[in-house]
């Protein structure tokens, strides 16, 4: 018995939490939902959605596709703009497609972009210890000065 008590439980907390995010503007959605993947949070919109029909309502496919589009992160702007041109013709099996590739291609660009700060970042450090008489090569071997 707990464990079905346990499942309702979990089902009744997820329904509550997307709603209440459902009612946020995207602003404030944007706050509480940084921290999750796109395709995580599709996901759990998704659940909400089967558990509304579950219960007996309905939800056209085309209604669920519009509403995962609004809710994507402002990050996401140009993207949105393009889904929105496509929404009537598109399921949501292809919507998730796209916006996995889509979430994949970021987050790509995003670890190249922090591979390449980290390689300038170090290619400019410099000794600034005490002037000896020598120059430093940035490969740390020293080499004899000329002196004018």
């Amino acid at each position: 018995m707990k464990q079905k008590q346990k499942q309702k439980w979990g089902e009744d907390d997820t329904y509550c939490k997307g709603y209440t995010l459902g009612g946020l503007s995207d602003t404030l959605y944007d706050v509480y939902e940084i921290n999750k993947s796109v395709i995580t949070q599709i996901h759990e919109l998704q659940m909400i959605m089967n558990l509304i029909i579950s219960e007996g309502h309905s939800l056209d496919e085309s209604f669920q596709v519009s509403t995962i589009i609004s809710k994507l992160p402002l990050a996401w702007k140009e993207c949105r703009k393009e889904l929105k041109q496509n929404k009537d013709a598109m399921t949501m099996q292809e919507l998730v497609k796209y916006i996995q590739v889509e979430e994949n291609y970021q987050n790509f660009n995003l670890d190249r972009l922090k591979l390449d700060d980290n390689k300038s970042s170090k290619a400019l450090v410099v000794d600034h210890g005490s002037f000896s008489g020598t120059k430093r090569k940035l490969d740390g071997q020293a080499s004899a000065s000329t002196n004018r």
